[in-house]
C-alpha cells in the first residue's frame, strides 16, 4: 500500500490530488538519487560544479572546462579570434564528457567576448557555456553572449562578517529593475543608493532578490533563467552587485540577498496550495483585504459572471452554426496536457475529472476553444 504523505494527511484540501503530489515527490527523490549518485556525494557537491567548469584564472593563464558528453569536437570563438574557429582554442575530450582547455594569459581579456561552436553527430551550433559567470546582450543584435570579467582592480568585499537580525525575520521581496520611479529598467547602483535605506528604514532585516540571474526575457520576472551563474547583466556589473551587497549586509540589518529561481519541481504543488488556501479564505479577510463591503463583491461578481456568460453564449452559438464536434481525440490531448502540466497519468487526471463531476464543463471547454480558433482563423 502506498504511503501517504504528511503534506496530504496534513490537508485535506489537497487528498483529490493526491496521486499526482506523491508522484512529484517521488521525482524528487529519484533525482535526488542521480545527482547524489545514491548518496554517494551531496547536493552541495554537484552544486559546487561551477567551481570547476566555466572559465576560470590560473597562475599560468586561463582554464576554460564544459561537460559536453554528446559532442564530438569544440572550439571557443569570440572576439578575440575574430570568431573563428582556430587550433588554438580548440578544447580537449577529457574522462565522462569533460572538455578543457588551458590558454595563455593574453590569449583572452577582461571584456571580452564568447561563445562554443560545439559540434555532434550531424549537427553543429553556437552555445554559451552552461557555467559563464557573466553573460551580456548586443544592443543592435540582441544577440547573448558570455563575456569574460576579470577586472584588473575588482571589488573586494568590505564586510568580512556578518549576523544578521532574524528575531523576527522580516523580508523585503524586490526587483532591482522595476525598483525604479523612473520608467526604465533600474540598475544595481541605484537601488544600493535610493532603496536600500528605504526598506531598512521600514524595519525590514531580509531582501529577496527576484531575477538576479540572467534570463533573456526581461518581462518573465527572471522565472525563465538562462544562465544560472551569472548575474543579470541588464542591471549592471557584478561587481556593482558586489557593492549592493556589501551596502546591505555593512550596517548589519540585513540577511544577504536571496536568488529566485524558478523550482520547476514543487511549482505545481505550490500553486495548488495556494489556490486551495485561497478558497479557505474567510470572507471578512477577503473583504478586509480589497476594502469592499459585501455589496460591492456582488456587484463585482454578477458583472464577471455577465460578462463570462455573453462570452460563452457567443462561443456556443458559432460551435453550433459551424458544426463543431469534441471528438475522443480532443479529449484526450486536453487530459494528456493537463497531465503533462500537472505531473500526474492520464488514468489519475480521469478520475478526479469523473470524481469531481467535471467532466461536462471539459467537454464545453473544447468546444469554446475550437470555436474560438475559428473566429481566430477567419480573421486572418
Amino acid at each position: 500500500m502506498e504511503k501517504t504523505l504528511n503534506l496530504v494527511k496534513n490537508d485535506p484540501w489537497l487528498e483529490p490530488f493526491a496521486g499526482a503530489i506523491t508522484g512529484r515527490h517521488q521525482h524528487v527523490l529519484d533525482k535526488e538519487a542521480e545527482l547524489t549518485n545514491k548518496g554517494k556525494q551531496t547536493l552541495s557537491d554537484f552544486a559546487s560544479g561551477y567551481l570547476y567548469f566555466g572559465l576560470h584564472r590560473t597562475d599560468k593563464g586561463w582554464t576554460f572546462r564544459e561537460w559536453a558528453p554528446n559532442a564530438t569536437h569544440i572550439y571557443m570563438v569570440g572576439t578575440f579570434n575574430n570568431w573563428e574557429e582556430k587550433a588554438a582554442y580548440k578544447l580537449k575530450k577529457q574522462k565522462n564528457g569533460i572538455w578543457e582547455i588551458n590558454l595563455p594569459a593574453d590569449a583572452i581579456h577582461h571584456g571580452d567576448l564568447y561563445k562554443l561552436n560545439v559540434y555532434w553527430e550531424c549537427g553543429q551550433g553556437e552555445r554559451i557555456p552552461a557555467w559563464a559567470t557573466r553573460v551580456v546582450q548586443d544592443e543592435q543584435t540582441k544577440i547573448f553572449s558570455a563575456q569574460v570579467w576579470a577586472p584588473e582592480n575588482p571589488y573586494k568585499f568590505k564586510k568580512k562578517t556578518f549576523k544578521p537580525d532574524t528575531n523576527p525575520l522580516l523580508i523585503y521581496e524586490c526587483h532591482i529593475g522595476m525598483a525604479q520611479q523612473e520608467e526604465k529598467v533600474g540598475t544595481y547602483n541605484e537601488f544600493r543608493e535610493k532603496i536600500l535605506p528605504r526598506i531598512a528604514e521600514e524595519g525590514y532585516n531580509c531582501i529577496q532578490i527576484m531575477a538576479i540571474q540572467e534570463h533573456p526575457y526581461y518581462g518573465s520576472f527572471g522565472y525563465h533563467v538562462s544562465s544560472f551563474f551569472a548575474a543579470s547583466s541588464r542591471f549592471g556589473t557584478p561587481d556593482e552587485l558586489k557593492a549592493l551587497i556589501d551596502a546591505a549586509v555593512a550596517n548589519a540589518k540585513f540577511e544577504v540577498p536571496e536568488i529566485m529561481v524558478e523550482d520547476r519541481i514543487s511549482q505545481m504543488v505550490d500553486e495548488m496550495r495556494m489556490s486551495l488556501e485561497s478558497r479557505k479564505m474567510t470572507l471578512e479577510m477577503y473583504m478586509q483585504y480589497t476594502g469592499m463591503d459585501m455589496a460591492k463583491i456582488r456587484e463585482n461578481q454578477r458583472a464577471t459572471a455577465a460578462e463570462n456568460v455573453k462570452t460563452d453564449l457567443v462561443l456556443d452559438a458559432i460551435a453550433k452554426a459551424e458544426n463543431i464536434q469534441v471528438s475522443m481525440e480532443d479529449v484526450d490531448a486536453e487530459l494528456s496536457a493537463i497531465a503533462a502540466q500537472h505531473g500526474a497519468t492520464l488514468d489519475e487526471v480521469k478520475n478526479i475529472i469523473k470524481s469531481n463531476g467535471n467532466m461536462g464543463l471539459l467537454l464545453a471547454n473544447i468546444l469554446r476553444r475550437k470555436a474560438a480558433h475559428v473566429v481566430i482563423d477567419n480573421a486572418k
